[in-house]
């Protein structure tokens, strides 16, 4: 950690309390508190049916809380489930042939529920997903299949307008091209990317939290990361595109009961 802060960094953090991201007014929750069809506060079985539904091929894997109650820790079958995840593919890799789900897109979940000890019931109370679309073919007739413009009010109809919001410029060199199979660099400034940044709900965000609500987060939030790019090659002109997109959606009650749980855990004496 730097203790001298730059000019830069000064006016970086000033930009950031412009966009209301330091507010101190508490922010409007999203109106959604769903991510994908995965809700806040349902049960392990619930989700896991949702995922397998909706990813026939592919793998749901698991991860167990520890518990000293457990006759025998080697057992998974005697534990209890603390996360699901699902992954359909390799970033980087965005074809058909390497998607366990057949599609041109890679998704990937993690999600987090209570352990029975603390909830029978185990709610899930933090939902993080990411897409990954990839990048298009760099050619004059390549059509963006998905525009920012369009992604971004999908995510303003499902949770609202969001309480803050965050944009910086991620681009600095121009990458090499593929066209036709040369590869080449753009003339001109032919590339912009950004990372977009879209926070529900929470007091006191600041800018080195904007991927995690530390404090003040209210009964639950979702931030949004975006990534976007515009190339000139490509149609329709001047148009954003989306890279990926990642939602992070946290119960903060139900976070804070797993997180005093742990606390006892692991400060637990042995009987």
């Amino acid at each position: 950690m730097q203790v001298r802060l730059s000019v830069s960094t000064i006016v970086f953090q000033v930009l950031v309390c412009a966009l209301s991201i330091c507010s101190t007014a508490q922010a409007a929750s999203p109106k959604d508190k769903s991510v994908q069809s995965l809700r806040l506060g349902m049960s392990p079985d619930q989700a896991q049916t949702l995922l397998q539904s909706a990813y026939q091929a592919c793998e749901v894997s698991k991860k167990f809380h520890p518990s000293e109650t457990t006759a025998n820790e080697g057992d998974a079958a005697a534990q209890i489930l603390a996360e699901l995840a699902l992954e359909t593919g390799e970033i980087g890799k965005t074809s058909r042939k390497f998607s366990c789900n057949q599609t041109d897109v890679i998704d990937k979940f993690n999600l987090k529920f209570l352990s029975a000890e603390s909830d029978i019931g185990q709610p899930l109370y933090e939902i993080a997903y990411l897409r990954f679309y990839g990048d298009p073919a760099i050619d004059s007739v390549t059509l963006i299949q998905y525009p920012f413009e369009s992604i971004r009010k999908s995510l303003f109809d499902q949770y609202g307008n969001p309480s803050g919001q965050l944009r910086i410029k991620t681009s600095v060199n121009q990458p090499a091209v593929r066209t036709r199979g040369k590869i080449t660099l753009p003339a001109g400034n032919d590339y912009e990317s950004f990372n977009i940044t879209y926070v529900w709900g929470g007091k006191g965000l600041r800018a080195q939290s904007l991927t995690y609500c530390m404090e003040n987060c209210g009964d639950y939030y979702l931030i949004a990361n975006l990534n976007i790019v515009k190339r000139k090659a490509l149609l329709p002109r001047n148009t954003f595109y989306v890279r990926s997109v990642s939602l992070k959606m946290v119960d903060s009650i139900l976070e804070e009961k797993q997180f005093d749980w742990s606390y006892q855990k692991l400060h637990r004496k042995p009987e």
